[in-house]
């Protein structure tokens, strides 16, 4: 009778826990973000540089910022929003047609990983935490600054990045700093 009760405390223990390191390590996200916005900024960005730089995260950040990237180009592109999305480290080696095509566009979205750390019971997580200003260069003035705080488990990054990708641009929109509505699919 001993083994038997010591089996159902075993199981009854040993299934909250698997729970609990699943979701910890391997797939649940989270995605907030706080901003304030220029009270004086009025007119609507139809065109940006999208400036990223993940520098601060020295442990395989190459994958979430691909993703990023891929999430940001298609969010934009819903609310046909002209932009160029540029990592920080290939500033050097840019085409000269693509800075003649940058150079014409005012506003330039810098996104910064302000901190970058593994999480998880066994690190297979990611918690980054995002500066990101939008600035104005023909005024040389900060219009919009965010802290967006994310966390995921080792699975599900692309997602993840989709995630705070969406959550970024509907920000931006609702502060009315870009149009409000995507484009209907299928024009």
């Amino acid at each position: 009778m001993k083994k038997n009760a010591f089996k159902s405390i075993l199981s009854f223990c040993l299934v909250p826990c698997t729970i609990c390191v699943a979701t910890s390590s391997f797939g649940s996200s989270r995605v907030s973000l706080e901003s304030l916005k220029e009270p004086s900024f009025s007119q609507p960005i139809n065109a940006l540089v999208i400036s990223l730089d993940d520098r601060k995260c020295d442990f395989a950040p190459i994958l979430p910022t691909i993703y990023l990237m891929n999430a940001l180009a298609e969010e934009l592109s819903k609310r046909d929003i002209e932009y160029v999305i540029e990592e920080i480290e290939f500033h050097h080696r840019r085409d000269p047609s693509v800075a003649a095509h940058i150079a014409k566009i005012n506003t330039v979205m810098n996104i910064t990983v302000a901190s970058c750390k593994k999480s998880g019971l066994f690190g297979g997580g990611i918690e980054l935490i995002y500066d990101v200003d939008v600035f104005d260069t023909s005024t040389n003035e900060t219009t919009w600054r965010a802290r967006i705080n994310a966390s995921a488990g080792r699975w599900g990054r692309e997602k993840w990045m989709r995630s705070i990708a969406n959550v970024l641009i509907n920000r931006l929109s609702e502060e009315k700093l870009i149009g409000s509505e995507p484009k209907p699919k299928g024009k």
